[in-house]
């Protein structure tokens, strides 16, 4: 185990001295402040245990003290930081009277009541981060679980952070990275690589809860001689995608486990592919015990749109019993699928849907919804008030543009062509209520911005959801009106979860990312909370500052752009949803990169369709500035 990457922060120091820390090699002492702890039962109104709150991640809350009557008497009660700027898209657990989320870097342990933190660990990834993401952490018997940017799944001790074990199933110097939320069941881990659009080869494992040990792995490309694997010609396979990027589904009375596969690779160019592609852009079914295919169902054969199957299904059974599967994809529908039958017994669209049956060309196509489009990495809920099945997706359509014979570069991304995004209209979201007996919408509620956050119907008649705007809502379950919209100050892209405590219902909600400069607001990452009792503590806002003459450093940049930018341009500048900035030297001087970093959200969009992220003042300061604008100078 390598301890030195894990800092263990006690509740006390972390509150008296803002960001010192202790590097701990084993158990640290109970942290300061006490809660009481709640049953740990699994009941949805003292717990939320998993990702999706159950293993069948359904979100649904038994709770109905919040309803359309008081709702809109929300206050926030109080915020904490989670780490500096960047992605923040994490899911969030309420275990024992604690809650839990984790970010690129730091996992945060805190008071569900007042944002009092209990521990905070910071990782230091060892190799370069192809990405940045991370969806969230499993808890069971005692451990926090979670995957890092290049590759480790760690183990911690889950009442004062320090480490239990790490170890490292794939290899970020290919692209292969751990984005998705785990999930805990019969004393195993479950956890997929992520890297699609790098052309990895995707694979999911199941490691023991206790010692990390990898108990089975299933190729979700196939190998030669595998299931599947006669879909793939020749050496496709092995830059076939098919990357997990979000959390899992698992049904206890079968012992199946129920994966969301991701687009092939290369994205744009499916010649350098021929066949089907299984089991990219599907449904697979996995004996969860021993990891053996159950079954499969493919959504977009051989596609060419970057359509992934990327959120988690979420189970649920119709008025005859018949068990289904409802499963959103980034193609713009969603899916009720039979799960006796294996086939589709409803497909609706959710946003705007254009050419997703054309192949993209050569001289670029407009694709509704786009590369950044549909159901992103939170899938559907259920609203068992209505029998209502509740999800979230992104209205947002791209020009595809296909460019034949793409040369793959191991670590870079895979992309086969180029894209851009449309801003006539612009990005917006949609949460759609829809009867799984029919397939019908029953309302649809359009929201200014990309709607990418879990999904959360409750007893008391409300589904709460957030936009990349920053908003908070609370919608009636009975028609979508909306009954409480409040700013947060940040994207929200992660998990919004409601509990009660001694007899108070309250809502938290992540809020601040960075994830890709088109996504619109960012902020800074924290978690909200919010109740309807008085606030605890407000932040206070960080001082404007003014551009000062200072000296650029290199190495203090690279954390920089690792932090913020890798998700936009690429861990070697190659550029994925932003500019490639590769040789920029030969273009720009350092003063000239500062100052496209300091006005950036105050200039024209980019070719692209998307506008870089307003980092300065609040988010990053004069020397911060300075210093990723020399290490972008020096790539």
């Amino acid at each position: 185990m390598t301890t030195r990457l894990i800092a263990v922060i006690a509740a006390g120091a972390l509150l008296g001295a803002g960001l010192a820390h202790a590097i701990v090699a084993g158990n640290t002492p109970p942290p300061s402040h006490t809660i009481t702890p709640l049953p740990s039962n699994g009941t949805a109104d003292t717990s939320w245990s998993s990702y999706n709150l159950n293993l069948r991640s359904d979100r649904y809350s038994n709770i109905a003290d919040l309803n359309a009557s008081n709702v809109g008497q929300l206050k926030e009660l109080c915020r904490v930081k989670v780490e500096p700027a960047g992605s923040f898209q994490s899911g969030l657990l309420l275990v024992d009277g604690i809650l839990y989320a984790s970010a690129r870097s730091g996992t945060i342990a805190i008071d569900p009541t007042d944002c009092t933190v209990l521990w905070k660990s910071l990782y230091v990834p060892e190799q370069k981060e192809p990405y940045t993401s991370n969806r969230g952490p499993a808890i069971a018997d005692g451990r926090l679980f979670r995957g890092t940017t290049d590759c480790h799944l760690l183990a911690l001790n889950a009442k004062t952070g320090a480490p239990l074990w790490n170890v490292k199933p794939c290899d970020p110097e290919a692209g292969e990275w751990l984005a998705a939320a785990p999930i805990v069941w019969d004393n195993k881990v479950y956890i997929g690589i992520a890297g699609g659009e790098w052309g990895v080869q995707g694979r999911m494992f199941a490691f023991d809860v206790a010692t990390g040990k990898q108990l089975w792995r299933f190729n979700t490309v196939p190998t030669p001689g595998e299931p599947g694997s006669e879909t793939w010609k020749g050496d496709s396979w092995k830059t076939g995608g098919g990357g997990l990027w979000t959390s899992y589904t698992l049904d206890a009375d079968t012992h199946e486990l129920f994966l969301s596969v991701g687009n092939p690779g290369s994205d744009f160019d499916s010649s350098v592919r021929p066949g089907a592609n299984l089991y990219t852009n599907s449904l697979v079914v996995l004996d969860a015990t021993t990891g053996a295919l159950k079954w499969w169902y493919q959504i977009s054969p051989h596609d060419d749109k970057d359509v992934d199957v990327a959120a988690a299904p979420m189970l649920l059974s119709l008025r005859d019993g018949r068990g289904v599967v409802a499963l959103g994809s980034k193609d713009g529908h969603l899916y009720l699928i039979d799960r006796q039958t294996h086939k589709i017994l409803h497909k609706t669209a959710i946003t705007t849907i254009t050419n997703q049956d054309q192949p993209v060309t050569d001289n670029g196509m407009v694709v509704c919804p786009g590369i950044l489009g549909g159901v992103e990495w939170n899938g559907p809920a259920y609203d068992r008030l209505h029998h209502a099945v509740v999800v979230g997706a992104v209205d947002w359509c791209s020009v595809l543009t296909r460019k034949a014979d793409p040369n793959h570069v191991r670590g870079e991304v895979y992309l086969g062509g180029t894209w851009t995004l449309v801003t006539d209209p612009a990005a917006s979201g949609w949460v759609t209520s829809v009867d799984p007996e029919t397939g019908r919408a029953r309302w649809a509620f359009h929201a200014d911005a990309p709607v990418v956050s879990g999904i959360t119907p409750t007893a008391g008649g409300l589904i709460f959801a957030g936009d990349m705007g920053g908003h908070l809502y609370a919608l009636d379950s009975n028609d979508g009106t909306v009954r409480f919209k409040q700013q947060t100050g940040g994207a929200i892209a992660g998990g919004i979860i409601t509990y009660r405590i001694a007899q108070h219902q309250y809502v938290a909600t992540t809020s601040g990312n960075i994830s890709r400069f088109v996504w619109g607001e960012a902020g800074l990452p924290h978690i909200v909370i919010y109740g309807l009792g008085s606030p605890v503590v407000k932040e206070t806002a960080s001082a404007e500052t003014k551009p000062v003459a200072l000296t650029g450093d290199a190495t203090r940049g690279s954390a920089v752009y690792n932090r913020l930018c890798v998700s936009c341009h690429g861990a070697s500048g190659e550029g994925i949803s932003g500019p490639a900035l590769k040789n920029i030297a030969s273009r720009q001087t350092v003063d000239a990169i500062a100052t496209i970093i300091r006005t950036a959200g105050k200039r024209p969009e980019l070719p692209s369709g998307g506008a870089m992220p307003s980092l300065y003042p609040g988010i990053l300061n004069d020397q911060e500035v300075m210093d990723v604008a020399t290490y972008v100078h020096s790539q």
